[in-house]
């Protein structure tokens, strides 16, 4: 909605943080939402996010969002971040964006999300695009969607070709910059199938020189320590 504003409290204790403020949210489950009073102001509130951490998105009348953002600033925990952190965090937590790790030409199959495809809807094998994913889930798909962790301080971002050691186009990168729990630089992309196994040396070509990497699943993009509390504006 145009006259409302969406804020993001993301982070290992963000219950306990929104709890202060809300008597409602205890029994939030993942991914779902509920109309709710937090700090006096009326809310829209979901258990959900973009950080691969748990936290909510809480959707507020813009006239309220700043009133309703010093409050949760107003907690020792909660730090101020904005998009480029959000972005971080999400291709950390191995999450896709829309436009560059997903398109129209993308099958969920290459992207790892053949889970969201239940089976009723294999079965009956009548959505769009059924005839291609449902022989995908058979035979395998060209390519795959891997976490590629670059052995040398560089950063591939959106667009840099990936290469075997022989000089073979592999793929592309389609997301990637610092990662913040890892300390250093991370990237998803596409490869063909043969070259997705983990652990497989890959070549990135960044700025005209060629910088080695390794494939890795999701879960390795992201260090296992605990992220501080943010407000994404």
């Amino acid at each position: 909605l145009l006259d409302h504003a969406l804020l993001a409290l993301q982070g290992p204790k963000a219950e306990t943080v929104l709890s202060r403020h809300s008597l409602k949210l205890d029994t939030l489950n993942f991914m779902w939402g509920t109309k709710t009073e937090i700090a006096g102001l009326n809310c829209w509130v979901s258990r959900s996010g973009y950080t691969g951490e748990d936290g909510y998105e809480i959707s507020v009348s813009v006239d309220k969002a700043v009133e309703l953002t010093e409050k949760l600033l107003a907690e020792d925990e909660v730090k101020l971040a904005g998009l480029g952190a959000r972005d971080s965090l999400r291709l950390e937590a191995g999450l896709c964006l829309y436009g560059s790790d997903l398109d129209e030409t993308t099958t969920p199959i290459e992207a790892g999300l053949g889970w969201t495809i239940p089976k009723r809807r294999r079965h009956l094998n009548n959505f769009p695009g059924s005839d291609k994913i449902i022989q995908e889930f058979s035979k395998g798909p060209v390519r795959q969607r891997v976490g590629i962790l670059p052995t040398q301080n560089a950063i591939a971002r959106k667009g840099t070709v990936i290469t075997a050691d022989n000089g073979d186009d592999l793929g592309i990168v389609t997301s990637g910059g610092f990662g913040p729990t890892v300390g250093g630089p991370i990237a998803v992309g596409y490869v063909r199938t043969h070259a997705a196994t983990m652990g497989e040396q890959l070549n990135l070509r960044i700025r005209n020189k060629a910088v080695t990497a390794v494939a890795v699943s999701y879960t390795h993009l992201r260090a296992h320590e605990p992220l501080r509390y943010l407000v994404c504006r």
